[in-house]
């Protein structure tokens, strides 16, 4: 006899991981550690390699998400989008949009997601990695995730605000959440 079926074990975990209101950042806030140590290669939409250390000297936004997600992850992306439309320097803070599909989520897929949301990339950058810096990175940022199969993750929902060393200094977590202590927060280290 079957106790759960898998959708009933995916509605599951969505509901665990993304209404949750506890503080889960076992490695970002509750760790005073930049995530620009990391000396992991990505590969942003364009395909360029990237390291993460080339972002520093700028305030970062970033988000774990994956294209193939249906709701969760284009909400993300456009509660970041309302958060860019409200900052006042918009000259000091870039987006990062980590994909934690190692499989699907390529260069070329990135860069089609940024085009579907009319992602500035001047400001924006999406990244594609290995799975094991993908994890690595999730965990410094407090950021849960199970993979299901090939394009089906669930995960937290959270949007990370990283100073200009790169440690995080505040999360938003949950969709259409209230942005206004992220967005004094922002702008205090964009001042």
């Amino acid at each position: 006899m079957k106790l759960f079926s898998p959708l009933a074990a995916l509605i599951f975990t969505i509901v665990l991981f993304g209404c949750n209101s506890e503080d889960k950042n076992k490695g970002g806030l509750l760790d005073n550690t930049s995530v620009y140590d990391s000396t992991s290669i990505w590969q942003n939409q364009s395909g360029k390699e990237v390291r993460l250390n080339q972002f520093e000297g700028k305030v970062q936004v970033v988000a774990m998400v994956f294209t193939k997600c249906p709701m969760v992850c284009p909400r993300l992306v456009a509660d970041m989008v309302i958060l860019d439309d409200s900052v006042k320097n918009k000259s000091g803070v870039n987006y990062i949009l980590l994909s934690m599909d190692d499989e699907l989520d390529t260069p070329e897929v990135l860069n089609d997601f940024a085009q579907l949301h009319e992602l500035d990339l001047s400001r924006w950058t999406l990244l594609h990695g290995e799975s094991s810096n993908i994890r690595t990175m999730a965990n410094r940022l407090g950021v849960e995730y199970t993979k299901y199969k090939a394009g089906s993750f669930s995960h937290s929902n959270l949007i990370t605000i990283l100073d200009k060393s790169g440690k995080v200094v505040s999360q938003i977590e949950g969709l259409e959440s209230d942005q206004t202590e992220a967005l004094t927060v922002l702008n205090d280290l964009l001042n």
